[in-house]
């Protein structure tokens, strides 16, 4: 075996497998794989934007207490772990519904028209300016602090 492809968003299911063997893992960009993640993305941060659980459980129980505080998603700050392809793409498609998006990655990235963070100081900086955060982030031992094989 010379290579290990994944096809899949993450690869923590390679990861997780004790017989590993020591070759590159690659992981294949997706047009529609970035689209649908994307999707998901912004479904989930308007989930909780605009409180969908609470008025569905509110429905159950045949109550509405409507609540007025809530924010444009102007005034809401989206901050996204990983600005990889999927990343990029969700962090566009939030700031496109009117999200303050920011992102963070382990290495410096240049990025116009969003603000990005990186590093130990970077994570910090970012999650004290983050309402909603978004983790697109390989579930890989790094993650989790460990060290990783590259």
């Amino acid at each position: 075996m010379r290579a290990i492809f994944s096809l899949g968003a993450g690869v923590d299911h390679v990861f997780a497998d004790p017989h590993l063997p020591e070759v590159p893992i690659v992981r294949v960009v997706d047009p529609d794989l970035t689209q649908r993640m994307s999707e998901w993305v912004a479904l989930q941060v308007l989930l909780h934007h605009r409180q969908f659980r609470r008025y569905e459980r509110q429905q159950r129980l045949a109550v509405w207490d409507e609540d007025e505080t809530q924010p444009a998603a102007r005034d809401v700050r989206v901050g996204l772990l990983g600005l990889g392809v999927l990343g990029l793409d969700a962090a566009r498609k939030l700031q496109a519904l009117g999200f303050d998006v920011a992102g963070w990655s382990r290495t410096h990235k240049s990025v116009a028209g969003l603000a990005t963070y990186h590093g130990a100081e970077g994570l910090d900086a970012l999650l004290a300016r983050t309402d909603i955060l978004v983790s697109l982030l390989p579930l890989t031992p790094a993650p989790r602090g460990c060290s990783t094989r590259n």
